[in-house]
């Protein structure tokens, strides 16, 4: 619905306030536009600019804001007269989308993935000044394109916009990072098919992932090392992949946005795009639509060296097979007929728009950045030993700061009463702690491969202690005397860090013993521990009930409780990794009334 109505005080407000910069020309009125908000024409004389850059001394752009001013966003774009032609960086493609005003919107605020950054909130809220700012940032955005500053050496470095995304319903997920950036390097295979399988759909949306790269005649190129889920989701479609050498750009920071542009940048690489796509285009001829993949080398950093593959990727209308060709005489036509309509006047000719969709390169080093083990641990297969509410805890921080390779035991099953603090939910009532909770534990991460076995310790089957013997950490959660014992009699085949967590009635103290050796040293354990367990002996009547019976004592801890020392443990195992701490050693946190936690040198009543 259109904007409507007098323009309202603060549009108003705003439109004088432009009157205080020096470098802005001539204003216009705002308009209406159909989607309800309003426009603003305005033009602008930077100061500064390089004579010699690429922005012309005077532009016009558009200031597209929300009827609710200065309320919602405010985007500013080249007009469509006298605006900018070209795409620079911290720009949406440049082209025209019929309105006054063309597509590329520029960057001017500091946000992380449209949040703004805590450290430079600096843009104003104010009916005078929200708009100034913008205009004001404008000014400085142009001087610093007219000297190709927007991307200096060592910023982090930023791909062009491949496009505005038309399908915001789909999603492709990949995994580069340095292996994979070798295995293509020595790889002389630059097109063929990707599989993609369905990782995580609902109504609105659906994801892929590529599970294996392939040439055209479906020989494997390379295969990512993704976790559990991803490894047994199945093929969904297949997918043209082209790789080039270098990342398609034209100066100042233009992507290609139809097939006949990426023609012309792989043409300046001195690549027969055509030679590439028509063996790839035939394998997918088969009346449906297949996503196009893009892929090349990237850095870090704008002036390094690449050290990765990225890839982009687009939405390819269904092309012509050779059953929708007019037979000749003689027998059916070739195959090539098929390319040759395509290329001259079907999906595939040169102005034919890319329908892009978002890509995302899930590798673990990428997706750690938010978080991860600054220790050694993300890199170590750990065992588990207890899947109650303290060990899934345990779990779950585990896979999420970057342990990918875990093994859980235990040989109990999920009950009601567990909701109040585990992990798992109604639909897992009655099943194994163990498993059910790596099948959940596979789901937090693309590349966790999670095994749970419902046996106590030691295990008895041979896939479990052959998991079990492989770890490097082994983490006993159960707070059982038996499995301590047993860890001990256990004939561990090398030597790895042993951790035993458990708490104190009601979760106020946390118990962490530590230790290094190919054996763990069960009786120094138990002593360490005793004058803390005898500090908290209580009687049975103390403890709540869960429901009626002789046997329906159970142990008080709420989850936040549960999740608090739970953390404090993890952290604790991954420090340990650092070199330098080789003793073993007993720590104990309490917590205060006030839910603050401090480590104790000794029980509370002693103290």
């Amino acid at each position: 619905m259109a904007a409507t109505g007098e323009v309202a005080p603060e549009l108003d407000l705003a439109r004088r306030s432009l009157d205080e910069l020096t470098e802005v020309g001539n204003v216009g009125r705002w308009e209406p536009t159909p989607d309800g908000r309003w426009s603003l024409p305005f033009e602008v004389r930077p100061d500064g600019l390089n004579p010699a850059g690429r922005v012309p001394p005077v532009t016009t752009w558009r200031a597209v804001v929300a009827a609710a001013y200065p309320a919602g966003g405010i985007d500013i774009m080249p007009a469509m007269e006298g605006g900018l032609t070209e795409t620079f960086p911290h720009q949406l493609p440049n082209d025209p989308i019929g309105e006054p005003w063309r597509g590329g919107k520029i960057c001017l605020t500091n946000t992380i993935d449209g949040r703004e950054l805590a450290a430079a909130r600096d843009e104003p809220d104010e009916p005078y000044e929200r708009l100034l700012w913008h205009v004001f940032r404008t000014c400085e955005w142009l001087r610093d394109a007219s000297f190709d500053r927007l991307l200096a050496p060592d910023d982090p470095f930023e791909l062009p916009v491949f496009g505005q995304r038309n399908d915001r319903a789909t999603s492709v997920a990949f995994s580069e990072g340095p292996e994979s950036f070798a295995a293509w390097a020595a790889s002389p295979v630059t097109f063929g098919i990707a599989d993609l399988a369905p990782v995580a759909s609902d109504r609105r949306q659906v994801v892929l992932a590529v599970k294996a790269w392939r040439d055209v005649t479906r020989g494997l190129v390379f295969e990512p090392a993704w976790g559990s889920h991803i490894a047994a989701a199945g093929r969904h479609e297949a997918a043209i992949w082209l790789r080039f050498p270098h990342l398609l750009v034209r100066p100042p920071w233009r992507a290609p946005q139809t097939w006949g542009e990426i023609r012309s940048c792989a043409a300046d690489e001195g690549i027969d795009l055509d030679e590439m796509l028509k063996p790839a285009s035939h394998a997918v001829r088969d009346r449906q639509s297949h996503h196009v993949l893009l892929g090349f080398p990237i850095p870090r950093r704008m002036g390094e060296s690449p050290v990765a593959m990225t890839w982009v990727s687009f939405r390819q209308p269904a092309l012509v097979t050779r059953r929708q060709l007019r037979p000749r005489r003689g027998g059916p036509r070739p195959i090539s007929d098929a390319w040759d309509l395509d290329r001259s006047a079907g999906a595939l000719r040169d102005d034919v728009p890319l329908l892009w969709i978002r890509t995302e390169n899930w590798h673990h080093d990428d997706l750690a950045t938010r978080g991860r083990f600054e220790g050694a641990l993300a890199n170590r297969p750990v065992a588990l030993l207890g899947a109650g509410a303290l060990g899934s805890e345990i779990g779950r921080l585990l896979v999420r700061a970057g342990v990918h390779d875990l093994v859980i035991l235990d040989s109990g099953d999920f009950e009601a009463g567990n909701l109040a603090r585990h992990e798992l939910s109604i639909p897992e009532i009655r099943a194994n702690k163990a498993e059910a909770l790596a099948s959940r534990l596979n789901m937090l991460s693309p590349h966790a491969r999670v095994v749970g076995f419902g046996e106590r310790f030691p295990p008895i089957a041979p896939a479990a202690r052959a998991a079990l013997d492989r770890a490097e950490v082994v983490i006993n959660a159960t707070a059982s005397n038996s499995v301590a014992k047993a860890m001990g009699r256990y004939a561990w085949p090398a030597a790895r860090l042993f951790a035993a967590a458990s708490f104190s009635f009601g979760a106020r103290w946390l118990y962490l013993f530590l230790a290094d050796g190919d054996t763990f040293p069960s009786e120094a354990y138990a002593a360490a521990q005793a004058p803390w367990f005898k500090a908290d002996e209580r009687p049975i009547t103390d403890f709540p009930r869960e429901g009626i019976g002789c046997w329906s004592a159970v142990f008080p801890a709420r989850a936040d409780e549960v999740a608090s020392l739970a953390a404090i443990a993890v952290g604790q195992i991954d420090a340990r990794l650092v070199p330098g701490r080789d003793a073993a050693e007993f720590i104990a946190y309490g917590r205060d009334a006030d839910g603050s936690i401090t480590r104790l040198a000794t029980p509370p009543s002693q103290q």
